[in-house]
């Protein structure tokens, strides 16, 4: 296992629920706060992580067709154990957002929730989510932000300390790569969770190749 990431996160499995719940909690908020859903869509979580943003959304639209998508088979591995505890386990696959093993069309959502500050080349990430999403279907994202300074700092120490780390971006900067990728921006703002830390989410619709 070669890739920082994923050496990082098969360490943090875990205990990543325990170690990471107020800040796991909040961001699962602010995301599903700006979601707008029919409740049947066929969904992709990419970055889902320990697959705790897939059972809120079971828990408030049991309808809905959840795919889970993580760099880390060791995340993967306890999404997959507690989610197997509800209503059936939904697929959970391991890969890329730069390289998604999805076809065309195939979603009608696609949420990353604290995911895209570690993907390399967010732009490649992001025409990849246009390319899985039917036309007219949505994108949503929450992130760390760089208009934060907090955000900035710890980026600053995670390179200092080698673990590979994508390119965080503000929410002009990523206001003009969803429109380099095919979609409409609807909004892209920034907040607080608390006093220190800040994100941004932006919710996008995708046109007509």
């Amino acid at each position: 296992m070669t890739d920082p990431v994923r050496r990082e996160y098969a360490r943090l499995a875990p205990v990543y629920d325990k170690k990471w719940a107020f800040y796991n909690e909040a961001t699962i908020r602010a995301t599903l706060s700006g979601l707008e859903v029919g409740g049947t869509e066929r969904v992709l979580d990419a970055g889902c992580g320990t697959g705790n943003l897939i059972l809120a959304l079971r828990d408030k639209w049991p309808r809905l067709e959840c795919v889970g998508l993580d760099l880390s088979a060791e995340m993967l591995s306890v999404a997959g154990a507690k989610l197997a505890r509800g209503a059936g386990r939904p697929p959970l696959v391991q890969g890329r957002a730069e390289r998604l093993p999805f076809a065309d069309g195939a979603f009608d959502l696609v949420i990353s929730c604290n995911a895209l500050h570690f993907v390399p080349a967010p732009a490649r990430a992001l025409s990849e989510f246009r390319r899985v999403l039917r036309a007219g279907g949505r994108l949503l994202v929450t992130d760390w932000c760089d208009d934060y300074i907090s955000c900035r700092l710890c980026s600053l120490l995670l390179r200092l300390f080698g673990r590979e780390h994508g390119h965080l971006l503000g929410c002009r900067e990523f206001a003009a790569l969803l429109g380099g990728a095919g979609f409409a921006a609807e909004a892209v703002h920034a907040f607080k969770i608390n006093w220190l830390w800040g994100l941004m989410t932006a919710r996008a619709s995708a046109g007509r190749r």
